[in-house]
């Protein structure tokens, strides 16, 4: 055969047939990546996933030319036009990872190395802790994270990421985000409250820049202990009451007030306890103003703590007193 007729005869090949299964193959792949699904697996799997349509691209095409695979002209459009419609959708519903994931697509991280995060973390304590922040630089290829592993409940954690080209997000173990800002050239920052978590985790999409675990003291509700009338026989109808109280950081309010039958509270009395962390004393109160003297009602203490926690205890029966003229 001479040039002429091999050129005649390589005419006869439908291009789009012979090019069809590398097609096929790579629209799959690109599919897979899109979906982001690569950083669910092993890098020896995604090693090996790469390689596989690096090396059987050409040798379907080589297939394809040689006679051995063959697709109508009719069959390739279709299967093509199928794929190359449901990678543009995965492409529009994954948009803001687009650049990210067609970076990995041609470059996986199983074969290619990114440039490590450079992470600065700052839990804030609650205020009424009055407790200083923390700073950490944390590595992101460790699991350590000094002394923000012990948070307080409604701390508060700021985060700087360096370094990286792609917006990350900030997420809790409750799946709880905190989207990051752009703060200059390859700088971003973010900040979310911390409540009841364990982990805390920085991600593009599925991958994972770095995650620290944490251990959340929880703020107790203020404690209750003793809540009881006294007899107390005295001619200005005063009621006298005993109350005990305690909390793990400051009671900062206290009150009592009546319940009538229909569950209406009225005649509110605030006692003088603020700022402690544990109180035991009596209480004179007169309820001898109230259009309820004289009835059985339910006396209603409450005790609110400096976390704006509130403890309520009910002491039922007590028969509000007349003043006596």
């Amino acid at each position: 055969m001479n040039i002429k007729e091999a050129i005649q005869g390589f005419k006869l090949i439908n291009i789009l047939s012979v090019l069809t299964p590398a097609l096929l193959l790579i629209a799959f792949y690109l599919i897979l990546t899109l979906l982001d699904l690569w950083a669910l697996v092993s890098y020896p799997l995604q090693a090996v996933a790469y390689m596989a349509v690096i090396l059987a691209a050409p040798l379907l095409t080589l297939a394809c030319i040689k006679g051995w695979l063959y697709f109508s002209v009719s069959k390739a459009y279709g299967r093509l036009i199928f794929l190359g419609l449901a990678t543009i959708i995965v492409s529009v519903i994954n948009s803001s990872q687009f650049s990210r994931l067609m970076t990995e697509a041609v470059m996986p991280r199983a074969l290619f190395t990114y440039p490590d995060a450079s992470v600065v973390a700052t839990i804030s304590p609650p205020l009424y802790l009055a407790k200083s922040s923390v700073t950490e630089n944390l590595d992101v290829n460790s699991l350590d994270s000094g002394q923000l592993k012990y948070v307080h409940e409604g701390s508060f954690l700021d985060v700087t990421v360096s370094g990286i080209e792609w917006k990350p997000v900030l997420e809790l173990s409750d799946g709880t985000k905190a989207f990051f800002e752009k703060n200059g050239v390859g700088e971003f920052i973010a900040h979310i409250e911390i409540k009841e978590q364990d982990v805390w985790a920085i991600k593009q999409g599925n991958h994972i820049i770095g995650h620290w675990p944490m251990m959340v003291i929880d703020d107790e509700n203020p404690k209750i202990n003793h809540f009881e009338l006294v007899n107390l026989d005295n001619q200005k109808g005063y009621l006298a009451l005993e109350l005990k109280i305690e909390d793990d950081f400051k009671v900062m309010a206290a009150t009592v007030e009546i319940v009538d039958i229909g569950g209406n509270k009225s005649d509110l009395k605030p006692l003088s306890v603020r700022e402690v962390k544990d109180f035991s004393d009596r209480f004179y109160l007169d309820f001898t103003g109230s259009d309820l003297a004289g009835e059985k009602v339910d006396l209603l203490v409450s005790v609110e703590d400096e976390a704006g926690q509130i403890s309520t205890k009910v002491l039922s029966g007590v028969e509000i007193p007349v003043k006596k003229i």
